[in-house]
């Protein structure tokens, strides 16, 4: 210890009894025996203090690198978490993009769809309203006098295709009541006939 071998151990003996008379040489020794004692103690309490102090140390380092290390996983946990949100707000905004192009493709066929039903309501309108105004027209014409046909020839009624056979007139009711009033004036009419032909 401190360097000191039996050689030097030697060499130190001889001059405390060359310095030191024989009956000082106990008390020294004591003194000396008392104070290496107390130095190996104060050692031996540096020496447990410093390994106390290191393993503190580490025990400091162990607590401190756990602390990065939590910090380390926290932070890798934040950039984890930071990239998933990412990837959920591009995948949202995919499906924001799908749904509009999807939105925009309905619209235009639909539109499209529009446009091609008023192109054919629209053709589909053009006879009717063709018909109509030819109808509208030949009414109109039948309103108005025909400048060749000739109004009495128009009102007078076409002749039968085949002749219409002539009808008897129906015998005459006499009401008994009227009828003593018509005989006298049939027996008036019977002698102005009979006087007539004579």
């Amino acid at each position: 210890m401190f360097g000191i071998g039996p050689f030097e151990m030697l060499v130190v003996a001889v001059l405390a009894l060359l310095l030191f008379s024989p009956r000082e040489l106990p008390k020294i020794i004591k003194g000396i025996s008392q104070l290496w004692g107390t130095l190996r103690r104060t050692a031996d309490e540096f020496r447990d203090a410093i390994m106390q102090e290191d393993a503190m140390q580490e025990l400091k380092d162990a607590v401190d690198g756990t602390k990065a290390e939590l910090r380390d996983a926290e932070s890798a946990a934040r950039r984890e978490l930071m990239k998933a949100r990412m990837e959920a707000r591009r995948a949202e905004n995919k499906l924001l993009k799908v749904a509009r192009e999807r939105e925009r493709q309905e619209r235009e066929a639909a539109q499209k769809t529009l446009e091609e039903g008023g192109e054919a309501s629209e053709g589909e309108g053009l006879g009717p309203t063709g018909t109509v105004a030819s109808g509208s027209s030949s009414v109109a014409a039948g309103n108005r006098p025909n400048p060749t046909v000739d109004p009495r020839q128009a009102s007078t009624p076409a002749a039968p295709s085949r002749p219409v056979p002539e009808s008897t007139p129906a015998p005459k009711t006499v009401d008994p009541r009227h009828a003593s009033a018509a005989e006298p004036d049939g027996s008036g009419d019977d002698s102005s006939a009979s006087q007539g032909a004579a």
